[in-house]
């Protein structure tokens, strides 16, 4: 008797593991473009992303940049948003906001440019970021 009641316990414990929704993690993207202040696509820029958070508490500080992505010939960082890795996307936060930003040097003068993409998972998206 004792063996029949652990096979069923066993049993049903099987078959609720594997019943549970195999949940698939969506690909979420996003394209920064990077031009100059004439409209030229600008190639081999570093393009950093930030969460809400350190931007507001750092600023565009490549220091604390959570990714960092190089323009390719186009000007077009591509950025692959991971969940749970690069942002915590739940039932109660469904979309985030995330910083991508360039520092550049004009003329002399240290500048910044940064750019705000509100994403939720699975969103395929594009900003403009333009050094002038």
């Amino acid at each position: 008797m004792k063996n029949f009641i652990f096979t069923c316990i066993a049993s049903l414990a099987f078959l609720s593991l594997s019943c549970e929704k195999n949940e698939t993690k969506k690909s979420t993207v996003v394209t920064i473009n990077v031009k100059n202040g004439s409209g030229a696509a600008q190639s081999g820029v570093d393009v950093y992303m930030y969460s809400k958070t350190v931007f507001i508490v750092q600023g565009n500080d490549p220091f604390f940049a959570h990714k960092t992505a190089t323009t390719n010939s186009s000007g077009n960082a591509s950025f692959d948003i991971i969940n749970p890795d690069d942002v915590l996307w739940t039932s109660s936060n469904i979309s985030e906001d995330l910083y991508f930003g360039v520092v550049y040097e004009k003329d002399g003068d240290d500048k910044e440019k940064h750019v705000v993409v509100t994403l939720s998972e699975g969103d395929t998206k594009s900003a403009n970021l333009v050094m002038n």
